[in-house]
Order: structure tokens, then C-alpha cells, then sequence
């Protein structure tokens, strides 16, 4: 069991936007936002791993996995910092049911498919310098690949008093995915920073700052959009000359993003926002020259050189 709280139990609606699901008056009026923690949640985890490997042939190693899986719980990373940004919520959608919201992981990821190559280079050459230049050479890539991460939509426009997390997680009761066929004033379409289209769509019938329709606690199950999927490789190549008997000197390449493939962050899932529905900026890569998942790294291709003494 893992940590679950609920930030709602004394969160009133003045105008009762939401009808009767929340009471016209603050319950216990000595106290604004009362809070209720239980060690209950529960979480899930189905999946299959296929895997393949070769050992050196002809100088070539290969290691590969693919992964599908579902990951299911009530709250994700036991209810502490958010596993992704601000589209994660860890709250109660519904603070009159802590189990109304069991569904899709923060980091529920169905696919994964991950993939690393090394090739030692079997070229020999009479001739010394020849075989200085182009023999022993070692090349290595490898590939991430997955599936994207899921996420709510909030509604921005309703504040529930009372209520810890601000903003309430939207009802789908006035809109669906579908094609955007009206314009943007209708239809807010999922856009990355260059301007292209990605899907899903969202055909929003009113987009003016009132409520749309929010009748009632959210019906949206847990996670249940999707963002953009990831794909980063690295490639690296390296060699060692030898210079004297016991000292030799290394030189090589590191190739971050390769492909200077572009990934993206979840779209802005706040109803309300002049950008919501929009990719507005990319996610950084998980290696980089400073390290795996160190914090600032750029998303673009990064080339680095490094020349080392060995004895």
C-alpha cells in the first residue's frame, strides 16, 4: 500500500457551478482546507518483455528489448513530487470517493523498446600505419524508443473554495476528440513550437471563459490522454594508439541525439489557457557529456570530443 491523500473534505461551491456535489457553505467553518491522508492506495503492474542478445560475431554485440506493459494505480510516486510536471495530479478527483480515480500511472508507458549495438572493428592491415589509422576502432549506438505519457485535462476556469490543488480536474461532458474542421476559435489542436498539428484534437463548442457544462465531479478516468512519444540515440567511436610499450593515447567521439530527433512535453492540459492543447517545449534527453538525466540538458544534438592518456 502506498500513500493517498485527499485535499477536498472541506471544499465548498458558492454558486454550486458543480449542482449538489459539494455543499453552498464551507462544512466546518473553523477550518479552510482540511486534509485526509490514508496508506490504501493500490497500483498494478501487467507487462511482457521480449529480449534479444548476440554475443561478439565478427566483432559485433547486440542487446535489444521490447516492453509492453500497464501500470495502474491511485496516486503515483507515493503521493510525492510530481513524476510528470504539472500534468500529473496528486490529489482526489473526487474528494467524496478515494477510489474513483484508480486508472493509468503517471509513468504508465505501453511500449518501450530499448536497443544497444557494439562493433570492435576485425580489420587488419600489413602495413603499421594503415593499421594504426583505420584497425581497432570500436563503435557502439544505442536507441530509446517509447510510447508517450498520459495526463488530465483541468479545468482552469472553476476554482473550487477549499480546495488545496486550485483547480478541479475537468468534466468531458462538452467535448471529445475529434477533427478540428472549424478553426481555431472551435478547435484547439495539439501543436508542437514549429506549428505542426499533432494529434489528438480537442473540438472545445465554447471556448469564452465560462463554465462548459461543468455539472458534476470529473468523469475523466485517471490519465486516460496521451502525449508524444520519445526517441533518442547515441553513437560513439573510439580507439586506442598506442604510443609506447605501456602508454597509449584515446581518442573518440560522443554523439548525443545523433539524429537531433526532437522530443516534446506533454501539451498544456489547462482548460483555460490561451495555449492549452499546445506543445510549447521539448523534453531533454536521458544522457548527455554530464551525465544521465542531469538537469538542463539540451534537447538538440550534442558532439563530444575526448582525447585520454592510458597506462
Amino acid at each position: 500500500h502506498i500513500p493517498i491523500f485527499n485535499e477536498g473534505l472541506n471544499a465548498f461551491d458558492p454558486s454550486q457551478i458543480y449542482g449538489t456535489t459539494f455543499s453552498p457553505t464551507r462544512p466546518a467553518g473553523d477550518f479552510n482546507i482540511v486534509q485526509q491522508y490514508e496508506s490504501t492506495a493500490v497500483s498494478n503492474y501487467n507487462g511482457i518483455t521480449a529480449s534479444y542478445n548476440q554475443r561478439v560475431t565478427y566483432g559485433f554485440t547486440v542487446q535489444a528489448s521490447y516492453t509492453w506493459s500497464h501500470t495502474l494505480d491511485e496516486v503515483s510516486n507515493a503521493g510525492g513530487e510530481p513524476y510528470n510536471g504539472f500534468t500529473s495530479q496528486q490529489y482526489q478527483y473526487n474528494p467524496g470517493c478515494l477510489r474513483c480515480q484508480y486508472g493509468n500511472a503517471d509513468y504508465d508507458i505501453r511500449s518501450s523498446f530499448n536497443a544497444s549495438v557494439v562493433w570492435q572493428t576485425p580489420f587488419k592491415f600489413s602495413n603499421k600505419w594503415a593499421n594504426g589509422a583505420f584497425g581497432g576502432w570500436t563503435l557502439s549506438q544505442n536507441f530509446f524508443a517509447r510510447s508517450g505519457l498520459p495526463y488530465n485535462i483541468v479545468n482552469a476556469f472553476d476554482v473550487i473554495s477549499g480546495y488545496g490543488p486550485s483547480f478541479p480536474v475537468a468534466s468531458i461532458n462538452t467535448f471529445a476528440q475529434s477533427s478540428c474542421t472549424n478553426g481555431l476559435s472551435q478547435c484547439v489542436p495539439f501543436q508542437d513550437p514549429s506549428g505542426s498539428p499533432v494529434n489528438p484534437v480537442y473540438n472545445i463548442p465554447a471556448l469564452t471563459g465560462q463554465p462548459l457544462g461543468f455539472n458534476a465531479v470529473t468523469n475523466q478516468r485517471r490519465n486516460q490522454y496521451r502525449g508524444p512519444g520519445f526517441f533518442d540515440s547515441d553513437f560513439s567511436i573510439n580507439k586506442n594508439f598506442k604510443l609506447t610499450e605501456r602508454l597509449a593515447f584515446g581518442f573518440g567521439a560522443n554523439f548525443y541525439n545523433i539524429f537531433n530527433h526532437p522530443n516534446f512535453t506533454n501539451p498544456d492540459n489547462f482548460l483555460g489557457d490561451s495555449t492549452f492543447g499546445q506543445i510549447t517545449t521539448t523534453t531533454a534527453p536521458p544522457t548527455g557529456p554530464y551525465g544521465s538525466f542531469f538537469t538542463g540538458l539540451p534537447s538538440g544534438r550534442i558532439v563530444q570530443f575526448q582525447g585520454k592518456l592510458v597506462f
